[in-house]
C-alpha cells in the first residue's frame, strides 16, 4: 500500500537534528514513541547515529511528525550554520 507523506516529511533528516527537535518540541523518547505508536528502539535509532537514520521512510515520518505538531522546523543550514532544527516563527 503506497503512502501520501507531505511534501515537508520527504526532506530527509539526520539523527543530529531529530535529537534537536526534541528539546524545543519537549518530546522525550517515550512521548514520541506513544505519539508515533513505534517502539521505544524505533525512537533511539532516530537519535544514535550521525546521518540519516537507517530505518523506513514511514517509520521516519512517524516519528517527524509529532515533533513538527509541536511548533519545530527541521532546517537545513548552510556550511557555516549546519543544519538543525527550530520553533516556528508564530
Amino acid at each position: 500500500m503506497a503512502v501520501d507523506f507531505p511534501a515537508s516529511s520527504l526532506d530527509m533528516i539526520t539523527a543530529p537534528q531529530f535529537c534537536a527537535a526534541q528539546a524545543p518540541a519537549s518530546r522525550t523518547t517515550a512521548d514520541l514513541s506513544e505519539a508515533s505508536g513505534l517502539s521505544e528502539s524505533a525512537s533511539l535509532c532516530a537519535n544514535r547515529i550521525d546521518e540519516m537514520p537507517f530505518m523506513k521512510l514511514n517509520s521516519l515520518f512517524h516519528l517527524r511528525h509529532p515533533v513538527e505538531t509541536a511548533a519545530v522546523v527541521f532546517i537545513d543550514g548552510d556550511a557555516a550554520t549546519g543544519a538543525g532544527a527550530q520553533l516556528r516563527q508564530r
